[in-house]
């Protein structure tokens, strides 16, 4: 805790320059569709220091060229115990996956499941953008599966 306060005080304080970065989170449940992909919309923003996040796509698309340590943390909820039959979320750069985490529950079905990804990626500074999509398979239809409050999405450029 006390290395992550530390990088968190440094940004924000501007003692090294990790910017753009953002960081934002559900502030409540997202519902979304079964068997469907469905780009998360992280609708509270903690932090974006140069206005690259957009509420409203879900879409970082920072202006600065560089290299992009990207995270993000996502709970998928089915919304009935054991109907969690297989989801995943993955990570856009533009309109190509480049990271994924998939849980596949078949053979064991529980409610909700936590799935993350991180990776480090080039950005053009024009053009590029990032978002993150969900996809929940439920056993038992007519429910509604849900990207659970808390899920969040974060992106600092790395000095080099």
């Amino acid at each position: 805790m006390a290395i992550t306060k530390l990088v968190a005080d440094s940004i924000t304080s501007g003692a090294i320059a990790s910017t753009p970065a953002f960081s934002a989170e559900r502030s409540g449940a997202q519902t979304i569709s079964n068997s469907t992909r469905t780009t998360i919309l992280f609708n509270n923003e903690f932090y974006d220091s140069d206005s690259a996040y957009d509420t409203s796509t879900g879409r970082f698309t920072p202006q600065t060229a560089g290299k992009y340590y990207v995270s993000a943390n996502v709970v998928l909820d089915s919304d009935l115990n054991g109907n969690y039959n297989n989801g995943f979320i993955e990570l856009y750069k533009n309109a190509s996956v480049i990271a994924q985490d998939i849980q596949d529950d078949r053979s064991a079905y529980g409610r909700r499941r936590g799935h993350n990804v991180s990776i480090i990626v080039d950005m053009n500074g024009s053009t590029d953008y990032l978002l993150v999509q969900a996809y929940i398979v439920e056993e038992i239809g007519g429910q509604t599966p849900q990207v659970a409050d808390m899920s969040n999405f974060q992106a600092y450029r790395i000095i080099e």
